[in-house]
């Protein structure tokens, strides 16, 4: 069981992704920042959500029960993706003058999943979600609910699934949404292993603690470089090597929950700013690509550009977060 101090450093690590998601958005794809960043942010997303699957037993209830993966997947990722989606879909359409074949192909993305701009991680996390319950009961009924024997079971059936996008290309939409899907059930049986791990990291020295999260940034940068800086998007399954993928997402994914318990013993202020946009990460998700088309924030090669930007939207979204979380919290008062 874990205390509500390793609940928060969770939110940390959230804030700390969207903030590199809506970094990662305002610069060009054709750098060496950009390029380190999508190789582990949206990875890092699915194994913090296979960390929260395994404190609160999520994938272990019924399918078809209120508080099972249909239901609440439904309720916290597919609606919100319509959403968001329909959202970023109309102002897309005003941006391009009304233009009927690009708001014909958005509608065709919605509707076949594929998403609309950031998105697609919504659906994406939703099937991985029911890919993974899945695995997890036939995991229970062969290995006869042996902890250790389940662990391995489960090890190896996701490192043998994922291992499926990279061999095997997709030749449509539909395939297309269930690979990156099932790349995701995979970092998502990362999360639930790497838990402990975190647990115990967490309670190391500060003084080590500190220099241990140097030391994997620097880890993390210098194994991208070395792995030749390829450029990996798991939104269109552009993907690297499968080792050096698995390498990269790992690595940066344990930087950043370092960064996160640094935060949490050291800068109050920032666990403060950190905490604000990870409780509300779904909103900043589904809205700062709508922030970028009406703020006309170009998409330029200027790391001091890229940064400035990046506030700015987040600044911007501060208002847009407490009306929403206004009408959340109005919505369940009712």
């Amino acid at each position: 069981m874990v205390d509500r101090e390793r609940i928060s450093c969770l939110d940390y690590v959230k804030g700390i992704l969207i903030i590199f998601v809506v970094l990662g958005h305002v610069m060009p794809e054709d750098n060496t920042v950009h390029s380190w960043i999508y190789s582990w942010h949206m990875p890092a997303f699915f194994i913090l959500n296979g960390m929260l699957l395994s404190y609160t037993s999520y994938v272990r209830k019924p399918l078809l029960c209120v508080e099972g993966v249909i239901f609440q997947g439904i309720k916290k990722l597919i609606i919100p993706y319509y959403s968001y989606g329909c959202l970023l879909m109309v102002v897309r359409w005003w941006n391009s003058g009304f233009d009927v074949a690009n708001l014909k192909w958005q509608i065709v993305d919605l509707g076949y999943f594929w998403g609309i701009g950031a998105t697609w991680f919504l659906p994406c996390l939703f099937f991985a979600q029911l890919i993974y319950w899945g695995l997890k009961r036939l995991s229970f009924q062969i290995t006869f609910r042996n902890y250790m024997t389940n662990r391995l079971f489960m090890s190896l059936i996701t490192i043998a699934i994922m291992i499926i996008p990279f061999k095997i290309k997709a030749d449509n939409v539909i395939v297309m949404v269930i690979f990156r899907s099932i790349i995701g059930a995979a970092f998502i049986e990362l999360g639930e292993l790497l838990f402990p791990v975190i647990e115990k990291i967490n309670g190391i020295k500060k003084s080590f603690l500190l220099v241990t999260s140097v030391s994997v940034f620097i880890l993390s940068c210098v194994t991208f470089l070395l792995t030749g800086k390829v450029p990996v998007s798991l939104s269109i399954l552009r993907l690297s090597p499968f080792i050096v993928y698995i390498s990269n997402a790992l690595l940066g994914t344990i930087w950043v929950f370092l960064v996160a318990i640094v935060c949490e013993r050291n800068f109050s202020i920032t666990c403060k700013v950190l905490d604000f946009y990870g409780k509300s990460s779904l909103v900043v998700m589904g809205t700062h690509q709508v922030l970028m088309i009406l703020l006309a924030i170009p998409i330029k090669m200027n790391y001091g550009l890229n940064i400035v930007f990046c506030i700015i939207i987040l600044v911007v979204e501060i208002p847009i977060i407490l009306i929403v979380n206004r009408v959340e919290f109005c919505r369940k008062g009712k």
